[in-house]
């Protein structure tokens, strides 16, 4: 984009000095440079080798800008457009010669129009300043181009006299660069909701590990509470087969822990409980509810002993917990 702008200025200056070596060169044939003597033969041959040399520089820097990607324009500190280079066309369909006394600002869409003529105008305040800008800026097909300007204040340079503007087209990587910070924005957004999910359901698992410890702690204590309690506990399943018993009960009854259970719970019917208290404690298991009574547990030895308690369930469908409390005076 850099050397457009250059290129520029060395064709304006070939040109004047083209203009100047031509001027010349009739003067010189006017004063009878064609008259004997050798000195204005040689001189003549000299000004016309001259010129040919900045014709075939001329040509040179031609091709350069016409074979350029970057599209080249010369304004007035106005906006009014001298000159217009060939890779105009391709940018925005307009021949360079329909571009000429015409305002480039007609060509910047209206929403940064404003701002792209404050910009021109702090740039022509300050000689040889260059600004860099992005404009979107219509084509003759009704479509629009983001063009990516340098401009370079010329106007106090009599070759140059305007600010040079050399564009280049930039709308499809303005595209891409748009949707990149969409979907940027987008792993954002669902970065942020999983994050915000994780950090949910971590809390209820935390919420959950507690419950589950004040549980397991509540079990352990209750275990402690019944395995070193007074009390006798008996365990036993919907059948009555006994599934536990504690120290308390193995003492009362000088049953073990390995010889009640596995057993029905009613190898401890001693002979002289009424069938009633029998029925009425296997009822309340059945219905897992609560309910008491009282009874002479046969021991392993001779004597019956009484009993009296309540009769709970332990929470599951299984599992019974008869709790059998010695009886006082019995």
């Amino acid at each position: 984009m850099g050397n457009s702008k250059k290129d520029v200025g060395r064709i304006t200056e070939l040109q004047a000095r083209l203009k100047e070596a031509e001027q010349d060169l009739r003067a010189m044939r006017e004063r009878g440079v064609h008259a004997p003597g050798t000195v204005e033969t040689e001189s003549s041959n000299s000004s016309v080798a001259a010129i040919e040399h900045l014709r075939e520089r001329e040509e040179y820097f031609r091709l350069l800008i016409e074979n350029a990607l970057d599209m080249v324009m010369v304004l007035k500190g106005d906006g009014t457009i001298t000159y217009a280079g060939p890779s105009v066309k391709r940018v925005l369909g307009y021949s360079p010669k329909s571009l000429v006394n015409r305002n480039f600002l007609d060509f910047v869409h209206p929403a940064g129009r404003d701002t792209v003529a404050e910009r021109f105008v702090e740039a022509g305040r300050m000689p040889g300043f260059t600004m860099t800008l992005d404009a979107s800026l219509k084509r003759k097909d009704g479509g629009w181009r983001v063009v990516e300007m340098i401009s370079r204040n010329l106007l106090h340079d009599a070759k140059v006299a305007g600010i040079v503007v050399n564009g280049r087209d930039v709308t499809e990587r303005k595209q891409i660069e748009e949707k990149l910070r969409r979907m940027h924005l987008e792993l954002e957004r669902r970065v942020e909701e999983r994050t915000a999910e994780l950090r949910a359901a971590y809390q209820r698992l935390e919420v959950e590990i507690r419950g589950h410890k004040e549980a397991e702690e509540g079990r352990t204590r209750l275990a402690t509470a019944i395995e070193e309690g007074g009390d006798c506990v008996i365990i036993t399943d919907s059948r009555g087969v006994v599934q536990y018993v504690n120290p308390a009960f193995e003492k009362a009854s000088l049953y073990s822990r390995e010889e009640i259970t596995g057993r029905r719970f009613d190898v401890l019917r001693g002979g002289g409980e009424e069938d009633a208290f029998w029925e009425d404690m296997w009822h309340v298991l059945g219905r897992a509810t609560s309910g008491q009574g009282a009874s002479s547990t046969g021991k392993r030895t001779a004597a019956p002993t009484g009993w009296r308690g309540p009769c709970r369930p332990s929470g599951t469908r299984r599992a019974r917990l008869p709790t059998m409390l010695p009886s006082s005076g019995i």
